[in-house]
């Protein structure tokens, strides 16, 4: 049992085996980890599923297929569980796991977790309401662009209507939204995202634009490190356009956007922040195809 017998916690064995880069070693151990955590609460299988679902591609397409498999019904016991550390376990587990599914380019994976997602959005509440709905947001979009899911895109938008948050400007998202305005501002950029797969160009420019004001004009003082993330996103998306202006969308981004909060608590010899940023923007570039 999880921390009893003199053995650690079974969530403390997550940091060995993220130190595995052995593909058979890694299967071996992850199993036997998910195996220990099967009789154990509710919490302790979701929180340690969601550190394998995330280490998972390193053992191979078969590995991260079988363990998806198992996800939404544990997310489904997460959500109905008491208490909200263990729905915020649920969020991250969901959160995930679009993204090896949609490797796997296998929507019968990828969909049964957008089901979840949606859930997850239509019922949140309170302070990590904002910052969950981002993130389920922003994976479940980029399976849609990636796997080209035009009607589940278009279901994804009606279900979750009235619970992403809508403003004409970014003065009235700020308004709406309060401090978590830059969290709102990513929600809506993967809904723009989204919103061609679906069918809806026109009004994916407009949000877009929407969210451009915002990152490059946002209000006078600190920012948290919500609004950086919002750069990343923001930088990412600009990567994906058209070349030429691809190129103006990065410039402006990183040059005008304000300037990410350093606390130099997690790093001495960097900032993890601006790394982020940079990496979106890089990963977001279309690749030479003849590379």
């Amino acid at each position: 049992m999880d921390g009893e017998g003199g053995d650690p916690p079974l969530a403390g064995r997550l940091g060995p085996l993220q130190d595995e880069q052995d593909p058979e070693r890694f299967g071996r151990d992850a199993r036997m980890l998910l195996a220990d955590a099967g009789p154990g609460s509710v919490e302790t299988r979701v929180r340690v599923t969601a550190g394998v679902v995330r280490l998972g591609p390193r053992a191979g397409d078969a590995f991260c297929a079988e363990l998806l498999r198992g996800v939404p019904a544990l997310a489904r016991a997460g959500r109905a569980a008491d208490g909200r550390a263990v729905r915020a376990d649920a969020l991250t587990l969901v959160a995930q796991s679009p993204a090896p599914a949609t490797s796997l380019t296998t929507p019968a994976l990828f969909n049964p977790l957008v089901a979840e997602a949606v859930e997850l959005i239509r019922t949140e509440r309170g302070a990590s309401a904002p910052g969950g709905g981002a993130r389920l947001t922003v994976r479940c979009e980029r399976g849609f662009r990636v796997l080209g899911l035009r009607t589940e895109a278009r279901s994804f938008l009606t279900d979750t209507a009235g619970q992403l948050p809508t403003a004409a400007d970014p003065a009235a998202l700020r308004a709406a939204a309060g401090g978590s305005w830059p969290d709102a501002a990513r929600t809506r950029l993967a809904g723009a995202g989204m919103r061609p797969v679906a069918g809806q160009t026109g009004e994916a420019g407009r949000i877009a634009a929407l969210v451009r004001a915002a990152v490059l004009d946002p209000p006078a003082g600190p920012l948290n490190n919500s609004y950086s993330r919002l750069v990343a996103e923001f930088a990412a998306t600009a990567g994906r356009l058209p070349p030429p202006e691809a190129k103006q969308r990065l410039e402006e981004g990183l040059v005008k956007s304000a300037r990410p909060p350093d606390t130099f608590t997690t790093a001495t010899q960097y900032s993890r922040y601006h790394l982020m940023i940079l990496e979106a923007a890089v990963l977001g570039l279309p690749a030479p195809k003849d590379f």
